[in-house]
């Protein structure tokens, strides 16, 4: 399923918001769950797990220090 948001579909891209499978919000809750005790290494958990469990999307890309969703007004890099 590929839905990208927009003004006239303003659910949402699964990309970002779906739970099952998981997306970037979940994944993000994930890594803040799980990593709040440590200050070091966050940054790089949260890419690591973001290229594993979405890495293949097509709306999606990373690199080293970050990533990249391809949004319908554009790319938006974090």
């Amino acid at each position: 399923m590929t839905h990208i948001a927009s003004p006239s579909t303003p659910r949402g891209d699964p990309l970002i918001i779906s739970q099952n499978p998981p997306g970037i919000m979940s994944i993000l809750d994930d890594v803040c769950a799980t990593m709040h005790a440590k200050g070091e290494g966050a940054d790089q958990t949260l890419l690591q797990k973001l290229q594993g469990q979405i890495g293949a999307h097509q709306h999606f890309s990373s690199w080293n220090r970050g990533f990249v969703v391809h949004h319908y007004a554009g790319k938006v890099p974090v």
